[in-house]
């Protein structure tokens, strides 16, 4: 499969915590995240996993201003996810901004926000959605 590098709303197709939580903590490490576009020219987070690459979220929302497009969004996810291998995710708000954050709680600073959602997603249903595919 041949991905152009480029990068950007949210569409959830597999968990991030089960991609590095079962792993064991060692494997984890080895999790890479990418942004790139899809076939349809869609850009796409990926998980590049020891066993294959795997699609997390596609960017299509321009909700959000420049320089907030999907294409760097997407990048700035993926280099958080490469920053914070996160075992777990949380939804919250942080700066009255619904969020989704790498580990157990959201930092008030919002030093370990992933994504920021859009104001009419709820961050505990995205969470879910996440979790259930």
């Amino acid at each position: 499969m041949s991905i152009k590098k480029t990068s950007c709303s949210l569409i959830a197709t597999v968990t991030i915590s089960t991609l590095l939580g079962i792993s064991a903590p060692s494997n984890a490490q080895s999790v890479q995240f990418d942004c790139a576009t899809d076939e349809q020219n869609t850009p796409t987070t990926y998980a590049q996993t020891p066993g294959g690459i795997v699609q997390i979220f596609k960017w299509t929302s321009t909700f959000f201003n420049p320089p907030y497009t999907p294409i760097q969004r997407c990048q700035e996810v993926a280099k958080r996810l490469n920053e914070f291998q996160p075992d777990h995710l949380v939804a919250g708000t942080v700066n009255n901004y619904n969020v989704i954050c790498a580990g157990t709680a959201c930092d008030s600073n919002g030093g370990n926000i992933l994504l920021t959602l859009r104001p009419d997603q709820n961050p505990a249903q995205v969470l879910a959605e996440i979790d259930n595919t």
